[in-house]
């Protein structure tokens, strides 16, 4: 039961290579990666 909560929060959490923030869903970081490389 443990190794099923675990899995579950790294899967709903993504980490933003480039800053290191952190978003509940890959939809949000896929805004945030794609808002990234129009900055740079």
């Amino acid at each position: 039961m443990m190794d099923e909560t675990t899995k579950d929060h790294t899967e709903s959490a993504v980490v933003c290579d480039v800053c290191g923030e952190q978003f509940d869903s890959a939809e949000t970081a896929k805004e945030h990666v794609h808002n990234i490389g129009l900055l740079n």
